[in-house]
């Protein structure tokens, strides 16, 4: 009686091995099949992209200024897709004269039924947020289509991918600030609004800053910082003026500017110029690509913009730039975002774009812009 009842337990023990052993199996082979659907559902995609440039002329890729006129940036693109993918496309590359512009510019050929002049745009959230409003961005499965794009890596609420950040930081002339204003740098934001800074401080064109601190601060803090900011007798101009002038220390201080892009031109140029870095939040603005609706070649586009987001594209563009995307693995403007968060920067950035902008055209308004 005993014998019989460990060979039933035995038998029983035999089976339930077997029965996981099994589904073991089969849990591996449904996993394995479905990465298999996924990547074929993906080659499908990219097969698609890449059968459609080939029947496709010329690209036009607008990009910022500095990017474009480098020598030979154009054709190391070409080269860097002509090794990934095999194809030898025709692109060509031209500066932008100001994303708002470009912007302003497509909106309005889209409402005169014309084709955008461009295939690929350049702007940040916001920029490109309204033109998506007037339908004038291509929706791309961006990950989908291209395996090395994570999630992570796409604005999906406008279908773009980021080019560069720019994180906004303080700058000052060490030879034109005063020994007592240098003894007392601005450690918070607030601290602009110190009788000190009147008079003294340029503010580059645009609220963007303002609507970043609005996003941890609120509505009613934000708006009235801004109303007292105004007060300050700012000197207002254009991004690339600005920093002219900050350079030439015609003011001392510039309210904010792009970190490390000024900061290495600075030094490029023996410009007198220093950052301030540590104030919290942290704005952080990523400039971002999109193919235009009804472009000319969208799936040119859409392997260029792919191609830019490769740490091969991505170290080009920082030895030429000294800018990139900090979301393609290894690149050197992930290093220096990873260092800025270890020591305690509070990056912010856009969010709800519609908010965003509602906020970015009151603080226009207060600002007299």
């Amino acid at each position: 009686m005993l014998a019989e009842k460990l060979l039933v337990r035995l038998l029983v023990r035999s089976l339930s091995k077997a029965v996981l052993a099994i589904c073991c199996a089969t849990a591996v082979s449904v996993v394995t099949i479905a990465k298999s659907d996924a990547a074929t559902a993906s080659n499908k995609l990219l097969d698609a992209v890449v059968e459609g440039a080939k029947k496709e002329g010329e690209a036009i890729v607008r990009m910022p200024s500095d990017l474009a006129a480098k020598e030979g940036f154009a054709a190391a693109i070409q080269k860097g897709i002509a090794a990934k993918w095999g194809l030898n496309l025709k692109i060509r590359v031209t500066g932008t004269r100001g994303m708002d512009q470009d912007t302003a510019t497509i909106i309005s050929e889209i409402e005169a039924g014309r084709q955008p002049s461009w295939d690929v745009v350049t702007g940040t959230a916001p920029t490109l947020f309204r033109l998506k409003e007037r339908n004038g961005i291509e929706p791309v499965e961006w990950s989908k289509t291209f395996s090395h794009i994570t999630p992570k890596m796409v604005e999906s609420t406008i279908s773009a991918l980021p080019l560069s950040v720019n994180w906004y930081v303080p700058y000052y002339n060490t030879r034109t600030i005063s020994k007592e204003d240098l003894a007392n740098l601005p450690t918070k934001w607030e601290d602009f609004l110190h009788p000190r800074w009147k008079g003294k401080l340029i503010h580059p064109l645009g609220t963007r800053q303002e609507v970043l601190l609005a996003r941890v601060w609120g509505d009613q803090k934000t708006s009235d910082f801004v109303r007292k900011l105004a007060a300050q007798d700012l000197l207002i101009a254009r991004f690339p003026e600005a920093r002219s002038r900050l350079f030439s220390g015609e003011r001392p201080m510039v309210y904010f500017g792009d970190y490390p892009i000024w900061f290495n031109l600075a030094q490029s140029a023996g410009a007198p110029v220093k950052p301030i870095v540590g104030l919290n939040p942290q704005p952080t603005v990523y400039f971002l690509q999109a193919v235009t609706k009804g472009a000319r070649s969208p799936n040119i586009a859409k392997i260029v913009l792919a191609y830019m987001a490769t740490s091969e594209a991505q170290n080009l563009i920082y030895e030429l730039v000294q800018y990139g995307s900090p979301f393609v693995p290894g690149s050197p403007i992930e290093k220096i975002q990873q260092e800025m968060e270890s020591k305690g920067a509070k990056m912010v950035t856009f969010g709800d774009l519609e908010e965003d902008e509602r906020r970015n055209r009151e603080y226009n308004k207060l600002l007299g812009f």
